[in-house]
């Protein structure tokens, strides 16, 4: 009789193992498998140009302000940022170091040749390359 319950109960743990590892094994592939799919899919940033002042300084030459809001959900790097105006970059600053998600940064871009009452393309791209179309006019 006691032998008989010993290897009764070591069938039974041996089994209860077996199906633990066998559940174990399954769970953690399913798992990478997961973890390979989102580290393959980049995620996109999204923002908007909210409004841009183009104010004349001289006959020749204008101070441009652009604001962005972030309507994505990735914190973006506003140093990340490029601007061109009229299919070239222009040197920026921007109030903020970060743009939040749903928060909005102004970039201030210095002296540009233009004239005034003249209007201008702007394209502005973010750090993973997604672009945001504008025209203006300086004023």
């Amino acid at each position: 009789m006691g032998f008989s319950t010993v290897a009764g109960f070591l069938i039974i743990l041996i089994t209860v193992v077996a199906i633990f590892g066998v559940f174990l094994h399954v769970v953690v592939t399913d798992l990478k498998e997961l973890g390979r799919f989102y580290r393959y899919i980049p995620e996109k940033s999204k923002f908007e140009i909210v409004n841009v002042y183009a104010k004349g300084l001289t006959s020749n030459t204008y101070e441009l302000s652009v604001i962005v809001k972030n309507t994505g959900s990735k914190t973006l790097k506003c140093d990340e940022f490029s601007i061109l105006v009229d299919g070239e970059i222009v040197n920026c600053t921007s109030n903020v170091t970060k743009l939040y998600p749903l928060k909005s940064a102004d970039f201030y871009c210095g002296e540009i040749y233009g004239d005034v009452n003249s209007s201008h393309r702007l394209l502005v791209v973010s750090e993973d390359g997604v672009k945001v179309f504008y025209q203006f006019e300086v004023r």
